[in-house]
């Protein structure tokens, strides 16, 4: 659907604009908010980074080396945008991952299966 807006404003200064409006389909925000693991939407709080990283560690992500990219990609699809130095920090601290490579190439992997 097109919709055409006029708008006058106080000093007589008139103005149009047009926006193209798309049907939404009934409860997607409900859809997209289920799609989100339990420790991402756990509480009213914004998830902290550890408690994501440790949500993929449960999901078995780890299981293979992961560069840093990819571990950004995989907290980007859960809907979560952490600074890169707050994720590498998060990353440092995590008891349950180990560290591979030289500096500019790390590659993070689990050091025991998740429960262990």
């Amino acid at each position: 659907m097109k919709v055409t807006v006029p708008v006058e404003d106080d000093s007589g200064g008139q103005f149009s604009g047009e926006a193209v409006l798309k049907p939404r389909s009934k409860g997607a925000t409900a859809i997209r908010r289920e799609k989100a693991p339990a420790y991402v939407r756990a509480s009213n709080k914004p998830p902290k980074p550890k408690h994501v990283l440790k949500g993929l560690h449960e999901k078995g992500v780890f299981k293979a080396e992961k560069t840093f990219a990819a571990i950004e990609q995989e907290v980007a699809n859960l809907e979560c945008n952490f600074p890169r130095s707050t994720l590498m920090m998060a990353l440092g601290s995590a008891r349950f991952l180990t560290r591979r490579g030289t500096k500019g190439n790390y590659r993070w992997i689990q050091k025991y299966k998740p429960g262990g």
